[in-house]
């Protein structure tokens, strides 16, 4: 197994394949793979990369994750999360390679090329070739298309870059139709890698749209979530890197602290799922004295709208109705003693 990334030994054989694949695209994965679909078999980092021709080159990765196969396939059958017929086929293909014993690279014998072949070969071609290639292939990849597209937006300055960025997070995440558990790994990686935009834009210094972008983000994010089947904790992860980027691009931008105050206020008080939760400890330099102040006033002015209610009391579903009061009780009070309250 020779140059095969060890962590898929244990994780791919034929009764994997059988189980992940309905009956229907095993077998239709399996005529694939003996009749030569699979053009390419590319070993990376931590994943195996296949091209499997279909009616047109969609892209499959492979890869281990604690001992559980996780794939993706950019085809319309494989993007809902399924194990299509060309993951069977990948699939396959990696086990037909594996268990093929190492060849010695006897005289004569043809030398697989690497991207560090591919590397050289594209460094010594002049720009315009280059680009004409690579506008080329994105004509048939709508993957490289989107990247292109994004770039060249983020390079046209911060409106355009945002909203740029703004439409492919939208489209990402985007449901029409509930997510069950197999697909929400690869919606998440999707939504994950829109978010990789959000990222660079702010790389690129564009720290108050990022503000705007994660906020947005994050009510759509929360508008899809209740749609998919979360039972691995993808919203998580995502929540927290647009509010890890939402951190950051405040730093940066330092925005009005009264409207920063208000609606990061309204988001700890309104949102479901922990949305910005404790904001107001992680956010108070940010805030400073004049922030900080508006967050007591909103915090204490909603204090007053709580229920005085016996402890123990319960509402007719049987829930506690003080419950509330006692979460702004905990929250007042933890807030009253704290040295950032303007006194």
């Amino acid at each position: 197994m020779e140059g095969v990334p060890n962590n898929l030994a244990g994780s791919i054989n034929d009764a994997v394949i059988r189980r992940l694949a309905d009956p229907q695209s095993y077998q239709r994965g399996l005529d694939y793979y003996s009749h030569g679909h699979v053009e390419s078999l590319e070993d990376r980092d931590e994943s195996v990369r296949a091209v499997v021709r279909g009616n047109q080159d969609y892209s499959v990765t492979l890869a281990a994750d604690e001992g559980v196969l996780d794939y993706s396939c950019d085809c319309p059958v494989g993007s809902d999360g399924t194990f299509c017929k060309h993951c069977v086929a990948a699939a396959l293909a990696w086990l037909k390679r594996a268990a093929a014993p190492a060849r010695s690279s006897g005289r004569g014998e043809a030398k697989a090329v690497t991207l560090a072949d591919a590397e050289k070969i594209l460094k010594a071609e002049d720009k315009d070739t280059l680009v004409r290639m690579v506008l080329g292939w994105a004509k048939d990849d709508d993957r490289l298309h989107e990247r292109l597209i994004l770039h060249a937006a983020r390079r046209s300055g911060p409106d355009t870059g945002a909203a740029a960025v703004r439409r492919a997070f939208e489209k990402a995440v985007r449901i029409s139709d509930f997510v069950h558990y197999r697909g929400a790994t690869g919606w998440a990686r999707g939504v994950d890698d829109a978010i990789n935009s959000v990222e660079q834009l702010l790389n690129d210094g564009h720290a108050a749209a990022v503000i705007e972008l994660c906020e947005s983000a994050l009510q759509s994010l929360l508008g899809a979530i209740q749609a998919v089947d979360d039972s691995d904790g993808h919203f998580g992860m995502l929540r927290d890197r647009l509010q890890d980027l939402h951190y950051q691009a405040c730093q940066e931008a330092r925005p009005d602290p009264v409207e920063l105050a208000r609606r990061l206020f309204q988001w700890e008080l309104h949102s479901d799922f922990d949305v910005f939760y404790g904001a107001v400890a992680r956010y108070a330099k940010i805030l400073g004295a004049k922030g900080m102040k508006v967050y007591q006033e909103l915090a204490e002015a909603e204090w007053e709208k709580v229920p005085r209610e016996p402890p123990g009391t319960r509402g007719p579903n049987g829930a506690s109705t003080s419950a509330s009061r006692r979460l702004w009780s905990h929250w007042h009070g933890r807030r009253a003693k704290s040295n950032n309250w303007s006194r």
